[in-house]
């Protein structure tokens, strides 16, 4: 009776073996999937301005979504911004890559684990408006000033 007991453990523990590769296997995916989650939900643009001016169009943007801003620090290679409002918290890092280009990542995150997209992208896209704005109100004030702009198209 032993003898035929020790093949039965030997042969169940090869079935499991197989279960227990693909619950690894499994597992794996899920952190892969997790990772992916974690830093590709999160809102990124370069924007031609020095950043100076994209920190305080960033502020406005969030100001013009009633988002209220709490924090404003400085880091090693740019700013930090921190706002938010119930059940939502926002974070801005503006990292300077040469003096007139601005790299912006926006995270927007409901809670521990859950990010909100949409508006991480809608907070560039109002940037992006209001850096554009300010373009074309410098152009026009320059026109006024100088007379008409001619632009020569090659």
């Amino acid at each position: 009776m032993s003898r035929f007991i020790f093949p039965f453990f030997v042969i169940s523990s090869l079935l499991f073996a197989g279960g227990c590769a693909a619950i690894i296997a499994g597992g794996a995916t899920g952190t892969q999937k997790l990772l992916e989650y974690t830093f590709e939900n999160v809102a990124k643009k370069t924007f031609t301005s020095k950043i100076m001016t994209v920190r305080d169009v960033s502020i406005e943007a969030l100001d013009q979504m009633g988002l209220s801003h709490e924090k404003t620090g400085q880091t090693g290679t740019g700013f930090e911004i921190l706002a938010g409002t119930k059940g939502l918290t926002v974070e801005i890092e503006i990292e300077q890559v040469t003096g007139q280009v601005s790299r912006v990542t926006v995270n927007a995150k409901r809670g521990w684990f859950r990010k909100d997209y949409a508006t991480a992208k809608e907070i560039l896209q109002r940037m992006e408006l209001l850096i554009n704005r300010q373009i074309t109100q410098a152009m026009k004030s320059s026109r006024e000033d100088d007379g008409p702009l001619i632009l020569l198209i090659p």
